[in-house]
């Protein structure tokens, strides 16, 4: 085969783009066991929704796409997270009002991929009477962080190999690109969450749930 033919299958080995198929590791959230928790039993209800959602990035670099599932290591951050604030949290898909009995506080979370963000909200609300004891909510952009690697490999690709060694570098550089989204991913998850957790914490309207 003529090297002209080789160079324009890799033109369109990368123009036809690749796509990271990935999903947040279970245990990427770190909770802090150092923390002091407060006296209070959190019943915790999540809408089996959420294990649906993906974080979808177009064109991350060059043509290279990412696709993350978030379930179920979503649901193991929240309850991560949760058990830095409470000292005692169930997790269930549905409000169970005898099993709420025994709980202080019911907490309904909410996860939103607003684009390139990250929404976090949880509502937190009295057990027994249903009563709203407050919102909690945080959000923030997601970083698109490129690895160094995966620029020098794209230099490779094009000056000495001609685009002819497109097949094996460009899935190599998507898995770099890939695997780096997640990180950022992940970590911008932890950084919300962990806002929240101090929010709930420093909340008198929460701390007045110790005393009854």
């Amino acid at each position: 085969m003529r090297l002209w033919r080789k160079t324009l299958i890799g033109i369109l080995f990368i123009f036809s783009g690749c796509t990271y198929h990935g999903s947040l590791k279970n245990d990427f959230y770190k909770p802090d066991s150092s923390i002091n928790v407060l006296p209070i039993k959190a019943y915790m209800v999540w809408d089996t929704k959420l294990d649906s959602v993906k974080y979808i990035a177009k064109n991350i670099y060059i043509t290279h796409d990412a696709e993350i599932s978030t379930s179920p290591g979503l649901k193991f951050a929240f309850i991560s997270a949760m058990r830095e604030v409470f000292e005692d949290i169930r997790l269930n898909s549905f409000i169970d009002n005898t099993a709420m009995k025994d709980f202080d506080v019911l907490l309904l979370p909410k996860f939103e991929l607003r684009g390139a963000a990250v929404y976090i909200q949880i509502v937190a609300k009295d057990a027994k009477t249903d009563e709203l004891i407050d919102k909690y909510e945080a959000s923030g952009n997601i970083p698109h962080n490129i690895p160094t690697l995966a620029t020098v490999l794209s230099v490779i690709n094009v000056i000495p190999c001609a685009l002819l060694c497109s097949p094996v570098i460009e899935p190599a550089i998507n898995n770099i690109v890939g695997e780096q989204l997640q990180v950022d991913f992940e970590s911008r998850i932890t950084e919300t969450l962990k806002f929240i957790v101090i929010d709930m914490k420093n909340d008198r309207n929460l701390k007045r749930k110790i005393s009854k």
